[in-house]
């Protein structure tokens, strides 16, 4: 008995878990779908033309579109969070400025909304769990528990530390609404600081994206300019081997480089 509790416990953790994850990450329509084939197909009508000069070439389309597919999720989710830390920032700007006019944690988490709302508008994306968890605080469920359904649907750093220090606040006694603010406004230098370091990380990301199609376009040049240059490079086994080799320099390198700006971004 004790083991199917463990196990149903362990099955429960797993899907709040993995409904976390997916309100962290971005949900294509049909728009992205589009703009990812679109992009794919023209990436692989570039890569047929300038790598081996043939129709059949075009096959790349299949591993460019999965790989390019996978960027441009992520790319979106990494912008989804940043938004979500975003409108989690403006909530304690709201919430610290008006306790700072006397006004309850459970009133200024209420107007917050309000906030949120003028800023964002139907887009945000925390304005309906903020109303949701408004509406547990009307039910008499105390504000710091609500806020906790807020850190289960977005397991971000910021909200996470946010939510241990609100859950345990109360426990501190006399100078809860200082206490409090003072968090917030930690927390907000915090996103601030991490939002300089993006803008700083993102000149850098730029740059890689120039030097990451400068190859593509030494090569579309060359065979426009000089396309007897590169003729020994098609329509011949060697060639096509050689240039194959390059190709996949070509994408690794432009890998490795993503992967490095990941790692500056994930330690921040």
């Amino acid at each position: 008995m004790d083991q199917k509790k463990r196990t149903g416990a362990h099955k429960k953790a797993v899907a709040e878990g993995l409904r976390s994850r997916g309100r962290l990450h971005y949900v294509a329509g049909v728009k992205d779908y589009l703009i990812v084939v679109l992009e794919s197909a023209g990436l692989a009508v570039l890569i047929a033309y300038g790598f081996f000069d043939s129709l059949y070439g075009l096959l790349v389309i299949i591993p460019v579109g999965i790989v390019n597919c996978f960027r441009y999720m992520k790319k979106q989710s990494e912008a989804r969070q940043e938004r979500i830390r975003q409108e989690f920032k403006e909530i304690l700007l709201s919430v610290a400025s008006l306790l700072q006019t006397g006004y309850s944690v459970e009133n200024a988490f209420y107007d917050s909304a309000d906030v949120l709302k003028n800023l964002y508008g139907q887009k945000s994306i925390l304005i309906p769990d903020l109303v949701e968890m408004n509406r547990e605080v009307k039910m008499h469920v105390p504000v710091e528990k609500a806020f906790l359904s807020i850190v289960e649907k977005y397991p971000i750093e910021e909200i996470e530390s946010f939510g241990e220090i609100f859950l345990y606040t109360k426990r501190l006694g006399g100078g809860y609404a200082k206490y409090l603010r003072d968090t917030a406004d930690r927390l907000e230098e915090r996103i601030n600081m991490r939002g300089e370091l993006s803008s700083m990380i993102s000149q850098k990301k730029l740059e890689l994206s120039i030097m990451s199609v400068m190859p593509m376009v030494i090569i579309l040049y060359m065979k426009l300019s000089s396309r007897g240059f590169l003729a020994p490079l098609y329509h011949n086994v060697a060639g096509v081997v050689l240039m194959s080799g390059s190709l996949l320099i070509y994408a690794g390198s432009v890998a490795f480089g993503d992967h490095i700006i990941d790692k500056v971004m994930n330690s921040l």
